[in-house]
């Protein structure tokens, strides 16, 4: 009987995977598909198929399910391809991307092998491991390097080779296929049931090193070793070594991305600005990590040291002075008392020398250690201000209240400098190569949609951003930061922005289907112009919210006033146009739209040929609370003249529908007001790595799930917008939003210190920086321009006192 009927040997409860040879649950780490969700598409009758292959007489019912085990990745979504292969987050449920179909088929369990062939489990792990120790293969990889770091600080860039089934199942079967070249050592006779061998373990690896422990590593060094034989020390930990094929030069990564094409396409895994490592070795094939940060986790350190590596992560407390100098009172040795002193703070660091006159005993107490020359406490409250999108002079302003030992600004500016921003720089850069991969190595097309925001209000802003989104993945996936002096005027930067995107995207040779954005004449020109081939929509909220302006503003008029309480209707009317009409005419469009002005009028049939009846039902209750316009009114009359204008009638057809809109950029905005208020202003760094934070975390958190209740119930809040004027509505309240984004950019920031210097020869975040809205004006003497302003102010209260008696002549 097959797994999918009868469970296999899975543990889990709940609904299981109907594929045959399968039985998965939630239990075992994957997600599920209900085929119900298909059953209106083309998928559904493949999906059929598809485990027909192997159970013929199956029907699918209501709670059929499919596991994303038979999925190949590219067709899951890229934001949990991303996540699961870079952050380490938590497990999250997957999500399938338009037009996925199960192509993976389980392999049927093996049939109980002769009790003479059995081996001993572990002899089965030597056999595993020296399998898993043979396998080699090399990729070609290059890469320009990271475009956002200085030439000097260029790291390497490798390509992992496809796969098309897991990693798991591929070890299960080349270990099969070599146990029958293993040595007569490795094997039984059948006559004789024993294995003769003597019980050894391989003198490379004494100790186990899990995938996920080793990922985690940072900073470890890679060993000097040549391969002859077996020369390392019993002692020695590491996983299988790098090698270079002499004519690819390419490193061999541990993580593997599942795509199934083009090794040409660079793909960057490493971290900013680390040095090479330069090691003796004579072995030529043997290369030294390139980074710290490599993914390859080789390390001869010990657990605790290990450990030591995310001492960050310890929990940190508040002492009074008096409370920690009653530790150091007494002698550990002789127990007399002692004297103790404090002999420098250095931030947030604090040292006491201690020293015995009965026993001699004499020590230097440090609360807290460094990392190059650092303290960790020290950079970690830079990290922590900048991360949390907090003030820095705020902040330290708190711990200055407080009486709370603290680092200075300039020493926060200076970590933001070294470690923050190229953390922060390398992160993002890896997130956009990554994108822009997994698009090309897909061959699809993507659908955008752009907006831009300002950093102040009004004509005077000093930044402009110019933001894409991927509306099928609901990800931020590109960023441009244009200063107003580059263009001529804050008028000019989103435009300015939108090309930048495009023509970055075009240089990854990305193809663009459908772009929305909102209705600025020098972005409909550009787009007209420049982007041949993809279909360019209006967001409909941004037209609404034109519209409802005008609306507004006419009701206000004198004989306008009936008007008001129509606003909304027509509104609505405005949306319900553009989601109803995918796929059909311009002319049928116009012909919905048109029709308001009948509806208002108490008219609701002989609209258009096209559109010839309101689609509503009988008006009873609140919906006849309105008084209906009559025709040839002032309030009728300049109604008509708004819904009938030409720009307006213009841009209906072209209204975005369904998943097309860029209301996630307003949201994305929103977090930028809190890692970049509008209030303060940022140098140029700065507000770009502002801009990269808040879209790691709005990337991270802008698909929660609503939260429930103790008992299961969904949350729900009333709440009373502004723009609402007094209505109140009905929000979902979703989950806690999650930070893993933070400890991602910790372990760069961490793993930066111990090779970074807080001097030229440090690591730094370089981007053409434009020159500042100052540079074209002639900077005055700095004593010229006090000793003028003093001479001013004599002058001026020299005229003050001659005032009385200019004022008693003229009167006489």
């Amino acid at each position: 009987m097959p797994r999918g009927d009868r469970g296999g040997k899975s543990t889990g409860i709940g609904e299981r995977c109907v594929a045959a040879n399968c039985g998965n649950t939630r239990a075992d780490g994957v997600s599920m598909f209900r085929f119900r969700t298909v059953k209106e598409t083309n998928r559904y009758k493949i999906w059929t198929n598809f485990v027909r292959t192997k159970r013929k007489d199956w029907t699918p019912t209501y709670h059929s399910v499919i596991c994303s085990a038979h999925f190949e990745d590219k067709w899951l979504s890229f934001r949990y391809r991303f996540e699961k292969d870079n952050m380490e987050s938590r497990k999250r449920k997957c999500r399938l991307i338009e037009d996925a179909v199960p192509t993976i088929h389980a392999k049927p369990p093996d049939p109980p092998a002769a009790e003479g062939n059995s081996m001993p489990m572990e002899d089965q792990d030597c056999v595993q491991d020296n399998v898993t120790q043979s396998e080699q293969s090399v990729v070609k990889s290059t890469h320009p390097g990271l475009n956002i770091l200085s030439g000097k600080e260029k790291s390497d860039y490798q390509d992992s080779p496809p796969k098309k089934i897991r990693r798991a199942y591929a070890k299960r079967e080349a270990a099969r296929e070599d146990l029958g070249t293993l040595s007569e050592e490795n094997s039984c006779n059948v006559g004789c049931q024993i294995n003769m061998r003597k019980r050894m373990k391989s003198k490379r690896c004494q100790t186990s090193l899990d995938k996920k422990t080793a990922d985690r590593a940072y900073n470890i060094q890679k060993l000097k070793t040549v391969d002859k034989g077996c020369q390392t020390d019993a002692n020695v930990i590491f996983e299988k070594p790098k090698l270079k094929d002499a004519f690819v030069q390419a490193d061999i990564r541990g993580k593997r991305r599942n795509i199934s094409t083009a090794a040409h396409i660079e793909e960057p895994e490493g971290p900013p600005s680390s040095p090479i490592v330069q090691e003796e070795t004579d072995d030529p094939d043997f290369e030294p990590p390139s980074s710290p940060f490599s993914d390859d986790t080789e390390s001869d350190r010990s657990d605790e040291t290990q450990m030591q590596n995310r001492v960050e992560k310890q929990r940190k407390f508040i002492v009074f002075e008096s409370n920690l100098m009653e530790l150091f009172h007494t002698c550990p040795q002789c127990t007399k008392p002692v004297a103790a002193e404090i002999q420098y703070v250095n931030g947030t660091m604090v040292k006491i020398n201690q020293e015995c006159g009965s026993c001699s005993f004499e020590r230097s107490w440090f609360s807290q250690p460094s990392t190059g020359g650092k303290p960790i406490c020290n950079l970690l409250m830079s990290a922590a201000i900048l991360f949390s999108g907090s003030s820095p002079s705020k902040a330290l302003k708190l711990f200055q209240f407080m009486n709370v030992a603290a680092i200075s600004f300039n020493t926060y500016i200076s970590h933001q400098r070294y470690f923050l921003y190229p953390a922060i720089g390398f992160m993002w850069q890896k997130y956009i190569d990554r994108y822009h991969n997994d698009v090309l190595l897909t061959d699809q097309t993507v659908n955008l949609a752009g907006d831009g925001r300002a950093d102040s209000p009004g004509h005077s802003a000093k930044y402009g951003c110019y933001s894409l989104l991927d509306v099928d993945e609901g990800n931020v996936v590109g960023i441009q930061l244009v200063q107003s002096n580059e263009v001529g005027g804050s008028v000019q930067m989103e435009k300015e922005g939108l090309r930048r995107s495009m023509l970055q995207l075009q240089s990854k040779n990305i193809k663009i289907d459908t772009f929305v954005s909102d209705r600025h004449p020098q972005i409909n020109k550009w787009v007209r112009e420049n982007m041949e081939g993809t279909t360019h929509y209006f967001d409909v909220w941004h037209v609404a919210k034109g519209l409802k302006k005008k609306l507004f503003a006419l009701s206000q008029q004198k004989e306008c006033s009936d008007l008001q309480r129509w606003i909304k209707s027509i509104i609505n009317h405005l949306y319900w146009v553009a989601a109803t009409s995918k796929g059909e005419t311009d002319q049928m469009m116009l012909a919905k739209w048109k029709s308001i002005l009948n509806h208002v009028a108490n008219i609701h049939t002989g609209h258009s040929n096209l559109f010839p009846s309101c689609q509503h039902g009988p008006l009873e209750g609140a919906d006849r609370q309105k008084k209906w316009l009559k025709p040839g009114t002032k309030a009728y009359e300049k109604l008509q003249d708004i819904v009938t204008s030409r720009q307006l009638l213009k841009d209906i057809p072209r209204l975005s529908h369904g998943d097309l809109q860029t209301s996630a950029i307003e949201g994305y905005h929103s977090v930028i007001n809190h890692f970049a208020p509008k209030m303060l202003s940022f140098s140029y760094h700065g507000m770009f790595c502002r801009l990269v934070l808040a879209a790691l975390h709005f990337n991270e958190n802008n698909n929660r799930s609503q939260a429930t209740t103790v008992d299961g119930s969904l949350k729900y809040k009333i709440v009373f917008p502004k723009y609402k004027r007094g209505e109140s509505i009905v929000r979902k309240i979703p989950v806690e939003s999650t930070y893993e984004y933070v400890d991602s950019l910790m372990k760069i920031v961490f793993g930066l210190a111990p090779v970074s210097r807080m001097n030229k020869s440090g690591v730094q975040l370089y981007i053409d920086t434009p020159p500042p809205l100052c540079s074209k004006y002639d900077r005055p003497d700095k004593a010229e321009a006090v000793e003028r302003m003093a001479s001013r102010f004599i002058q001026t209260r020299q005229g003050n006192q001659h005032t009385p008696g200019l004022d008693q002549g003229t009167s006489s």
